[in-house]
């Protein structure tokens, strides 16, 4: 039986070449995407498990929705430290902001620079 298939498939390429070759390519092609999708999600969720305390890690993104467009982005406002002082379950938190010179201040006009303080990130981390 296997042997009918084999000869099968060779009369067929034979006879259709550049169809063959077609479908071959597909087949090789999409056998590859499926691949690295599948060893692409099974790693995304484990990227930062290499830290000592992964489970108290977490990474924040804003969503909003804008005239029906659904925008993301990987940044939380900056008072959101001032925040979660007031929430019990958070032990620390860390603002990382790619802007340098970046001022924010509060409704007394009291202005606060955002950095980087290394002693923070060390800790969490």
């Amino acid at each position: 039986m296997c042997r009918h298939y084999i000869k099968s498939a060779i009369r067929s390429i034979k006879t259709n070449p550049l169809f063959s070759i077609l479908n071959i390519l597909g087949l090789a092609v999409g056998l590859t995407a499926g691949a690295i999708l599948l060893l692409w999600s099974n790693k995304e969720p484990h990227f930062d498990d290499f830290h000592k305390k992964a489970e108290n890690i977490f990474h924040l993104s804003v969503s909003f929705d804008v005239a029906g467009d659904l925008h993301s982005f990987d940044a939380v406002p900056g008072p959101l430290s001032v925040i979660a002082k007031n929430i019990p379950g958070i032990k620390s938190t860390i603002r990382i902001h790619e802007e340098d010179n970046c001022v924010l201040s509060d409704k007394n006009g009291q202005k606060y620079l955002m950095a980087i303080r290394l002693d923070m990130l060390i800790a969490i981390f």
